[in-house]
C-alpha cells in the first residue's frame, strides 16, 4: 500500500476507539506479567505510547520499535524519554490524521530493523493512528503493543486478518482535506485481477460447510466482471431451493454470519459476517442467499453476463461510477440511486439477447 496524507473522519472514531487486537485488563502493574506471558518468544514487538514503551523496556521485553509522542492521555509529559540502544528517527504526525513523513518513517524503521537495529520513532504530534501504518507494514507474526486509556493494554498480532483491517480503515479514511467528509468515503478503484481469486478462495471455504445442502455459489457484482472498476467489496450469492433455507441459514450462523432478511427484495436474503474466526475470510464481501426463482438472482447474473461480455457497457458503466463516487463521495444511498437507471437500461437489454437458463440448474 503506497504511503498517503489521511484524515480521520468522525465516523470512524467510535470504530477506532475500541481494541484492535486482544484487550488486557487492569493497571499497569497488574497487567506486566500478563503481557510477558503473551509475548515470549516473540522475535519484533513494538510499543507504541509513553507508558507502553516504558513497561516494555523497563520489563526487558526488547521491542525492535518503539513509537512515543511525548505525551500520555493527551497530557504532554514533563520530560522525553529517551532510550539507549535504539536509533532515533523523527517525523510529524498531527492528530487524527497519518502522513506521508511519518508512513515512510515506518517504513525505513522497518528496513533498519532487518539488518538488527532498534528503532525509536518520536513523534511531533500524536501516534494513535500509527497502529493502523503497522499492521499494514510489519512482517506477519510481529506483534503490537498498545495502550488502552483507563483499560489496559492491547495486543495486536500482524497476520493476514489484522492487515485486512487496516486496510478496511483505511480505505475509509480522507486524503487531502482535512475534515471534509463525517462517513464512509466511496472509493472505485481499478479492476483487480485479484478478485477473481478472493472469490475461489471464499467458495472453497465455504463449501467445506455446506456439503450437505444442494446448492450453487456465485460470484456477481463489478468485481466479477475482468475489466471493469469497482468498490473493493465481494459481492456473492448462494443458490438454493426455497426448502433448504431453514438448514442453511442455520450452518451460516454456525460459521459466524447473521441473518439479515430479505430487506426489501423478496427471494434474496442478506447475511452480516460478524465472527472471521471459524471460515477465516477476512476480504470485505456482501453474501446472499437468494432462491432458484428469485427474480434479483436473475438480474444479478443478466447483469454480469452482458457486462462480461460488452466493452463499451463496461467503459460507460466504468465513467458512471466514477462521477458519481465524486459527487456524492460520502452518501452511499446517492450513488447507489444514481447509478439505478443505467442498471435497468443494461439488464433489459441483457434479458433481450442473453440466455442464463443453463447458469441457475442446481
Amino acid at each position: 500500500m503506497k504511503p498517503r496524507h489521511l484524515f480521520l473522519p468522525d465516523g470512524l472514531r467510535s470504530r477506532l476507539g475500541k481494541p484492535m487486537g486482544e484487550l488486557v485488563e487492569g493497571t499497569i502493574e497488574s497487567t506486566i506479567p500478563r503481557i510477558k506471558e503473551k509475548l515470549d518468544k516473540k522475535d519484533w514487538i513494538v510499543g507504541v505510547g509513553d507508558v507502553t514503551t516504558e513497561i516494555l523496556v523497563e520489563n526487558k521485553l526488547n521491542p525492535v520499535m518503539i513509537i512515543t509522542d511525548g505525551q500520555t492521555k493527551r497530557q504532554k509529559l514533563t520530560e522525553w524519554k529517551k532510550y539507549p540502544g535504539y536509533i532515533e528517527l523523527n517525523a510529524y504526525c498531527p492528530a487524527a490524521e497519518i502522513t506521508i513523513e511519518v508512513w515512510d518513517q515506518i517504513k525505513h524503521a522497518i528496513e533498519l530493523i532487518k539488518t538488527g537495529n532498534k528503532v525509536h520513532l518520536l513523534i511531533d504530534g500524536e501516534e494513535d493512528l500509527l497502529v493502523l501504518v503497522l499492521l499494514v507494514e510489519l512482517p506477519f507474526e510481529s506483534v503490537i503493543v498498545y495502550g488502552q486509556p483507563n483499560k489496559g493494554a492491547v495486543i495486536r498480532v500482524v497476520n493476514q486478518a489484522s492487515k485486512y483491517d487496516a486496510e478496511d480503515i483505511i480505505c475509509y479514511m480522507d486524503e487531502g482535506e482535512k475534515g471534509k467528509f463525517d462517513s464512509k468515503l466511496i472509493k472505485i478503484e481499478p479492476y483487480d485481477p485479484n478478485w477473481a481469486n478472493l472469490f475461489i478462495e471464499f467458495k472453497n471455504k465455504l463449501e467445506m460447510h455446506l456439503n450437505t445442502i444442494n446448492h450453487a455459489i456465485f460470484h456477481v457484482g463489478s468485481t466479477s466482471v475482468e475489466g471493469l472498476c469497482a468498490k473493493p467489496i465481494l459481492d456473492i450469492d448462494i443458490l438454493i431451493e426455497k426448502q433448504y433455507f431453514g438448514e442453511l441459514e442455520k450452518t451460516l450462523e454456525e460459521i459466524g454470519y447473521e441473518s439479515r432478511g430479505e430487506q426489501g427484495i423478496p427471494g434474496r436474503f442478506a447475511f452480516k459476517q460478524r465472527k472471521m474466526d471459524i471460515i477465516k475470510f477476512y476480504y470485505p464481501h456482501h453474501l446472499y442467499v437468494c432462491f432458484t426463482d428469485s427474480d434479483a438472482f436473475h438480474e444479478h447474473l443478466y447483469l454480469r453476463e452482458i457486462l462480461r461480455v460488452d466493452q463499451d457497457l463496461r467503459n460507460e458503466y466504468c465513467m458512471i461510477k466514477n462521477t458519481l463516487a465524486k459527487e456524492y463521495r460520502n452518501n452511499i444511498a446517492e450513488y447507489v440511486a444514481g447509478k439505478t437507471n443505467f442498471i435497468r437500461k443494461i439488464i433489459d437489454k441483457a434479458k433481450e439477447t442473453i440466455d442464463i437458463s443453463d447458469l441457475i440448474r442446481l
